[in-house]
Protein backbone atom coordinates (compact mmCIF):
# COMPACT_ATOMS: atom_id res chain seq x y z
CA UNK A 1 0.00 0.00 0.00
CA UNK A 2 1.44 3.20 -1.24
CA UNK A 3 1.89 4.92 2.17
CA UNK A 4 -2.29 5.85 2.70
CA UNK A 5 -1.79 6.72 6.79
CA UNK A 6 0.08 9.81 6.04
CA UNK A 7 -2.04 12.85 5.46
CA UNK A 8 -1.84 14.45 2.58
CA UNK A 9 -0.89 18.24 3.51
CA UNK A 10 -3.99 20.62 2.82
CA UNK A 11 -1.48 23.34 1.24
CA UNK A 12 -0.80 20.42 -1.58
CA UNK A 13 -4.47 20.28 -2.17
CA UNK A 14 -4.91 23.88 -3.56
CA UNK A 15 -4.05 23.17 -7.07
CA UNK A 16 -6.57 24.30 -9.89
CA UNK A 17 -9.63 22.92 -7.66
CA UNK A 18 -12.03 23.90 -10.26
CA UNK A 19 -10.45 21.30 -12.99
CA UNK A 20 -10.28 18.26 -10.14
CA UNK A 21 -14.75 19.06 -10.46
CA UNK A 22 -14.25 18.62 -14.14
CA UNK A 23 -12.00 15.79 -13.39
CA UNK A 24 -14.38 14.04 -11.35
CA UNK A 25 -17.13 13.84 -14.12
CA UNK A 26 -14.95 13.14 -16.30
CA UNK A 27 -14.02 10.09 -14.67
CA UNK A 28 -17.55 8.70 -13.94
CA UNK A 29 -18.63 9.68 -17.42
CA UNK A 30 -15.74 7.32 -18.44
CA UNK A 31 -16.92 4.52 -16.03
CA UNK A 32 -20.50 4.93 -16.69
CA UNK A 33 -20.33 5.09 -20.94
CA UNK A 34 -18.47 1.89 -20.65
CA UNK A 35 -20.72 -1.48 -21.33
CA UNK A 36 -24.01 -0.06 -21.63
CA UNK A 37 -24.81 -0.93 -24.84
CA UNK A 38 -23.51 -4.44 -24.16
CA UNK A 39 -25.37 -5.45 -21.46
CA UNK A 40 -28.65 -3.32 -22.37
CA UNK A 41 -28.58 -2.33 -18.51
CA UNK A 42 -27.88 1.50 -17.27
CA UNK A 43 -25.22 -0.04 -14.89
CA UNK A 44 -23.38 -3.44 -13.97
CA UNK A 45 -21.95 -4.72 -11.15
CA UNK A 46 -18.52 -3.85 -11.63
CA UNK A 47 -19.67 0.41 -12.69
CA UNK A 48 -21.62 0.48 -9.52
CA UNK A 49 -18.34 -0.55 -7.50
CA UNK A 50 -16.49 1.91 -9.58
CA UNK A 51 -18.50 4.67 -8.98
CA UNK A 52 -18.76 3.42 -4.77
CA UNK A 53 -14.98 2.89 -4.86
CA UNK A 54 -14.12 6.65 -6.22
CA UNK A 55 -16.85 8.49 -4.06
CA UNK A 56 -15.66 6.93 -0.92
CA UNK A 57 -12.35 8.94 -0.81
CA UNK A 58 -9.17 9.60 -1.77
CA UNK A 59 -7.22 13.12 -2.38
CA UNK A 60 -6.61 12.41 -5.98
CA UNK A 61 -2.56 13.33 -5.95
CA UNK A 62 -1.58 11.61 -8.76
CA UNK A 63 -4.60 13.86 -10.54
CA UNK A 64 -3.28 17.27 -9.08
CA UNK A 65 0.38 16.41 -9.93
CA UNK A 66 -0.45 15.97 -13.80
CA UNK A 67 -2.83 19.11 -13.77
CA UNK A 68 -0.21 21.53 -11.89
CA UNK A 69 2.43 19.79 -14.43
CA UNK A 70 0.47 20.37 -17.63
CA UNK A 71 -0.89 24.15 -16.46
CA UNK A 72 2.80 24.88 -15.71
CA UNK A 73 4.25 23.21 -19.84
CA UNK A 74 1.69 25.13 -21.38
CA UNK A 75 -0.77 22.19 -21.97
CA UNK A 76 -4.68 22.76 -22.40
CA UNK A 77 -6.99 21.94 -19.49
CA UNK A 78 -8.56 19.42 -21.73
CA UNK A 79 -5.64 18.00 -21.97
CA UNK A 80 -4.41 18.21 -18.67
CA UNK A 81 -8.00 16.38 -17.48
CA UNK A 82 -6.83 14.04 -20.21
CA UNK A 83 -3.90 12.99 -18.41
CA UNK A 84 -5.24 13.34 -14.77
CA UNK A 85 -8.21 11.01 -15.40
CA UNK A 86 -5.48 8.22 -16.90
CA UNK A 87 -3.48 8.58 -13.82
CA UNK A 88 -5.73 8.17 -11.41
CA UNK A 89 -7.96 5.67 -12.90
CA UNK A 90 -5.01 3.74 -13.28
CA UNK A 91 -3.96 4.53 -9.78
CA UNK A 92 -7.63 3.47 -8.35
CA UNK A 93 -7.48 0.12 -10.35
CA UNK A 94 -4.41 -0.79 -8.53
CA UNK A 95 -5.88 -0.05 -5.10
CA UNK A 96 -8.78 -2.25 -5.71
CA UNK A 97 -6.82 -5.02 -6.66
CA UNK A 98 -4.25 -4.42 -3.95
CA UNK A 99 -6.98 -4.47 -1.39
CA UNK A 100 -8.18 -7.90 -2.51
CA UNK A 101 -4.92 -9.48 -2.85
CA UNK A 102 -3.95 -7.73 0.69
CA UNK A 103 -7.42 -8.68 2.15
CA UNK A 104 -7.75 -5.37 3.56
CA UNK A 105 -11.90 -4.66 4.71
CA UNK A 106 -11.10 -1.16 5.01
CA UNK A 107 -10.25 2.14 2.87
CA UNK A 108 -10.60 5.67 3.66
CA UNK A 109 -12.93 4.40 6.49
CA UNK A 110 -15.44 2.76 4.15
CA UNK A 111 -15.80 -1.47 3.47
CA UNK A 112 -13.21 -2.19 0.04
CA UNK A 113 -14.82 -3.35 -3.06
CA UNK A 114 -14.21 -6.97 -2.61
CA UNK A 115 -15.84 -6.81 0.57
CA UNK A 116 -18.61 -5.31 -0.23
CA UNK A 117 -19.49 -6.73 -3.31
CA UNK A 118 -17.34 -9.74 -3.80
CA UNK A 119 -13.90 -11.22 -5.11
CA UNK A 120 -15.17 -11.77 -8.82
CA UNK A 121 -16.95 -8.45 -9.11
CA UNK A 122 -13.24 -6.49 -7.70
CA UNK A 123 -11.38 -7.87 -10.23
CA UNK A 124 -13.76 -6.76 -12.78
CA UNK A 125 -14.20 -3.24 -11.32
CA UNK A 126 -10.21 -2.92 -11.29
CA UNK A 127 -10.12 -3.92 -14.90
CA UNK A 128 -12.76 -1.96 -16.42
CA UNK A 129 -11.15 1.04 -14.67
CA UNK A 130 -7.54 0.58 -16.06
CA UNK A 131 -9.53 0.11 -19.62
CA UNK A 132 -11.33 3.59 -18.91
CA UNK A 133 -7.88 4.64 -18.27
CA UNK A 134 -7.02 3.83 -22.33
CA UNK A 135 -10.66 5.17 -22.74
CA UNK A 136 -9.57 8.63 -21.42
CA UNK A 137 -6.59 9.32 -23.68
CA UNK A 138 -8.92 9.53 -26.94
CA UNK A 139 -8.97 12.86 -25.46
CA UNK A 140 -5.34 14.05 -26.01
CA UNK A 141 -5.66 17.00 -28.97
CA UNK A 142 -1.95 16.00 -30.34
CA UNK A 143 -2.55 12.48 -31.89
CA UNK A 144 0.61 12.54 -32.87
CA UNK A 145 1.90 11.90 -29.33
CA UNK A 146 -0.22 9.01 -28.49
CA UNK A 147 1.96 6.17 -29.37
CA UNK A 148 4.65 8.02 -27.23
CA UNK A 149 1.93 7.95 -24.20
CA UNK A 150 0.35 4.77 -24.95
CA UNK A 151 3.93 2.78 -24.47
CA UNK A 152 4.73 4.94 -21.13
CA UNK A 153 1.35 4.19 -19.62
CA UNK A 154 1.86 -0.01 -20.59
CA UNK A 155 5.28 0.71 -19.13
CA UNK A 156 4.66 2.50 -16.16
CA UNK A 157 1.78 0.09 -15.36
CA UNK A 158 4.14 -3.20 -15.96
CA UNK A 159 6.60 -2.24 -14.05
CA UNK A 160 3.66 -1.36 -11.12
CA UNK A 161 2.31 -4.70 -11.57
CA UNK A 162 6.15 -6.15 -11.44
CA UNK A 163 6.18 -4.29 -8.10
CA UNK A 164 3.01 -5.77 -6.85
CA UNK A 165 3.91 -9.33 -7.46
CA UNK A 166 7.75 -8.56 -5.43
CA UNK A 167 5.46 -6.97 -2.55
CA UNK A 168 3.19 -10.17 -2.31
CA UNK A 169 6.07 -12.50 -2.65
CA UNK A 170 7.81 -10.21 0.09
CA UNK A 171 5.02 -12.05 2.58
CA UNK A 172 6.46 -14.92 2.99
CA UNK A 173 9.92 -14.70 1.84
CA UNK A 174 11.06 -11.57 4.14
CA UNK A 175 13.03 -8.71 2.48
CA UNK A 176 16.32 -8.83 4.14
CA UNK A 177 18.56 -5.74 2.14
CA UNK A 178 17.88 -1.66 1.53
CA UNK A 179 18.42 -2.39 -2.12
CA UNK A 180 15.87 -5.07 -2.23
CA UNK A 181 13.41 -2.57 -0.60
CA UNK A 182 13.76 0.01 -2.32
CA UNK A 183 13.46 -1.70 -6.29
CA UNK A 184 10.04 -3.30 -5.06
CA UNK A 185 9.14 0.51 -3.92
CA UNK A 186 10.39 2.01 -6.91
CA UNK A 187 8.72 -0.70 -9.09
CA UNK A 188 5.35 -1.21 -7.21
CA UNK A 189 4.72 3.07 -6.17
CA UNK A 190 7.65 5.25 -7.56
CA UNK A 191 6.11 3.87 -11.36
CA UNK A 192 2.42 5.52 -10.92
CA UNK A 193 3.80 8.50 -9.01
CA UNK A 194 6.40 9.29 -11.93
CA UNK A 195 3.77 8.66 -14.51
CA UNK A 196 1.60 11.96 -14.37
CA UNK A 197 4.69 13.97 -15.05
CA UNK A 198 6.44 11.69 -17.71
CA UNK A 199 2.86 12.39 -19.24
CA UNK A 200 3.05 15.53 -19.29
CA UNK A 201 6.38 16.31 -20.26
CA UNK A 202 5.60 13.77 -23.25
CA UNK A 203 2.30 15.48 -24.33
CA UNK A 204 4.48 19.03 -24.62
CA UNK A 205 7.67 17.42 -26.32
CA UNK A 206 10.06 17.37 -23.21
CA UNK A 207 9.87 13.76 -23.23
CA UNK A 208 13.88 13.75 -22.60
CA UNK A 209 13.13 15.23 -19.07
CA UNK A 210 10.90 11.85 -18.12
CA UNK A 211 14.15 10.64 -16.78
CA UNK A 212 14.47 13.80 -13.83
CA UNK A 213 10.79 12.82 -13.31
CA UNK A 214 11.53 9.42 -12.53
CA UNK A 215 14.16 10.11 -9.94
CA UNK A 216 12.01 12.40 -8.31
CA UNK A 217 9.14 10.49 -7.89
CA UNK A 218 11.08 7.15 -7.03
CA UNK A 219 13.22 9.14 -4.41
CA UNK A 220 10.18 10.33 -3.49
CA UNK A 221 8.13 7.34 -3.41
CA UNK A 222 10.62 5.92 -0.90
CA UNK A 223 10.90 8.48 1.36
CA UNK A 224 7.04 8.13 1.36
CA UNK A 225 6.91 4.36 1.88
CA UNK A 226 9.66 4.86 4.80
CA UNK A 227 7.06 7.44 6.79
CA UNK A 228 4.29 5.29 6.11
CA UNK A 229 6.06 2.24 7.47
CA UNK A 230 7.15 3.79 10.66
CA UNK A 231 3.39 4.56 11.54
CA UNK A 232 2.73 0.93 10.53
CA UNK A 233 5.21 -1.09 12.76
CA UNK A 234 3.30 -2.57 15.10
CA UNK A 235 0.88 -4.01 12.60
CA UNK A 236 3.43 -4.85 10.26
CA UNK A 237 5.39 -6.97 12.87
CA UNK A 238 2.57 -9.53 13.00
CA UNK A 239 2.99 -10.89 9.94
CA UNK A 240 5.94 -10.66 7.11
CA UNK A 241 5.74 -8.10 4.63
CA UNK A 242 7.47 -4.97 3.33
CA UNK A 243 8.47 -2.92 6.29
CA UNK A 244 11.78 -0.49 6.10
CA UNK A 245 12.63 -0.71 10.14
CA UNK A 246 12.51 -4.89 9.81
CA UNK A 247 14.64 -4.59 6.82
CA UNK A 248 16.96 -2.84 8.53
CA UNK A 249 17.02 -4.44 11.92
CA UNK A 250 17.77 -8.13 9.58
CA UNK A 251 20.84 -5.98 8.11
CA UNK A 252 21.92 -5.46 12.28
CA UNK A 253 21.22 -2.50 13.49
CA UNK A 254 19.62 -3.30 15.89
CA UNK A 255 19.63 0.65 18.21
CA UNK A 256 17.70 3.44 16.80
CA UNK A 257 16.34 1.96 14.33
CA UNK A 258 13.68 4.75 13.91
CA UNK A 259 16.25 7.00 13.62
CA UNK A 260 18.18 4.89 11.08
CA UNK A 261 14.71 4.50 8.70
CA UNK A 262 14.18 8.59 9.18
CA UNK A 263 17.73 9.48 8.20
CA UNK A 264 17.48 7.09 5.22
CA UNK A 265 13.93 9.03 4.10
CA UNK A 266 15.56 12.15 4.52
CA UNK A 267 18.14 11.36 2.15
CA UNK A 268 15.38 10.29 -0.28
CA UNK A 269 13.84 13.55 -0.20
CA UNK A 270 16.45 15.40 -0.75
CA UNK A 271 17.47 13.81 -4.12
CA UNK A 272 13.75 14.36 -5.00
CA UNK A 273 13.49 17.63 -4.29
CA UNK A 274 16.43 18.23 -6.26
CA UNK A 275 14.86 16.12 -9.08
CA UNK A 276 11.89 18.16 -9.01
CA UNK A 277 13.23 21.40 -8.99
CA UNK A 278 15.13 21.20 -12.11
CA UNK A 279 11.87 19.93 -14.00
CA UNK A 280 11.44 22.29 -16.59
CA UNK A 281 8.97 25.25 -16.58
CA UNK A 282 8.60 24.58 -12.35
CA UNK A 283 6.67 21.48 -13.32
CA UNK A 284 7.84 19.61 -10.50
CA UNK A 285 6.29 22.28 -8.07
CA UNK A 286 3.94 19.75 -6.76
CA UNK A 287 6.69 17.10 -6.12
CA UNK A 288 8.34 19.77 -3.98
CA UNK A 289 5.91 21.19 -1.90
CA UNK A 290 5.15 17.72 -1.28
CA UNK A 291 8.58 16.63 -0.21
CA UNK A 292 8.95 19.98 1.82
CA UNK A 293 5.75 18.67 3.65
CA UNK A 294 7.09 15.06 3.86
CA UNK A 295 10.09 16.63 5.67
CA UNK A 296 8.37 17.95 8.24
CA UNK A 297 6.85 14.21 9.37
CA UNK A 298 10.16 12.67 9.36
CA UNK A 299 12.27 15.18 10.97
CA UNK A 300 11.26 15.35 14.54
CA UNK A 301 12.36 11.35 14.56
CA UNK A 302 15.82 12.08 13.15
CA UNK A 303 16.64 14.63 15.28
CA UNK A 304 14.70 12.66 18.45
Amino acid sequence: MFAQAITVPTRMLDVRDNLISRLEKLIYSLINSAGIHATHQSQSSAQLAAIYHLRSGGRRVRARLAIQACSALGLSEDDALCIAAVVELLHNASLIHDDLQDQEKLRHGCVTVWTKFGTNVAICTGDLMLSAAYGALCRVSNVQVLPSLLALIHERTASAIDGQCADLAAQTHAINSTDSYEKIVIAKSGALLSLPLELALTACGKATWAGEARKAAEAFSIAYQIADDLTDIQQDRLTIGLNILMVLESEGQTTNTQDAASRLGLQHLDAAAAAAHRLPCNSGALLLQLSCELREFLTPRNTG
